[in-house]
């Protein structure tokens, strides 16, 4: 199984660019930036791992060990999320990734079937207690769709692809460094 994994630890407008891998490559790569200094900005851990054989783009909010993820629930089409016995957003789970995302996951940093790579920003607003998980530079959400989880929103750019994961109550509801 090919897979990428890449780390921003994020405090506000932090970027990740996935790296091109080599083809015969066949450990995780893993790449890490350190957080931006801001005033009153909780840090969060995000990561995700890419399974290029399964489409499944996962977003982890923390460090997953053995016995954290205590429930298990689909919270939209193609959406699998993962939470820890108290309630707090472990992973998500995006299946289908190509298909359903306004950006590709292979090992490429360039313009696939007209769209760009992913590249995880994180991004928190402080006022309202909200975490953004950007998977693309771009940010032009048309709109926001609920899910099954009432802390957790999809953005959705104009060709009806997920562009954003929101986290809303996120100091409660995720894990913070």
């Amino acid at each position: 199984m090919l897979s990428v994994q890449n780390n921003v630890s994020s405090c506000c407008n932090t970027s990740s660019s996935l790296q091109p891998l080599s083809p015969s490559k066949k450990h995780v790569e893993f790449r890490s930036v350190p957080p931006l200094p801001a005033l009153s900005c909780v840090r969060f851990n995000v990561s995700y791992r890419v399974y290029a054989d399964t489409d499944t783009l996962a977003l982890y909010f923390t460090k997953v060990t053995p016995g954290l993820i205590y429930n298990t629930d689909d919270i939209a089409p193609g959406v699998v999320a993962d939470y820890s016995q108290d309630g707090r957003l472990v992973s998500l789970d995006i299946n289908s990734a190509f298909k359903s995302t306004a950006c590709h996951t292979f090992d490429s940093a360039s313009v696939v079937d007209g769209k760009p790579p992913l590249t995880i920003q994180a991004e928190y607003d402080n006022r309202l207690d909200r975490l953004a998980v950007f998977l693309t530079q771009e940010k032009d959400i048309v709109k926001e769709v609920k899910t099954e989880d009432a802390d957790v929103n999809l953005g959705v750019c104009a060709d009806g692809k997920w562009l954003v994961v929101y986290v809303s109550r996120a100091n409660s509801k995720t894990f913070t460094v």
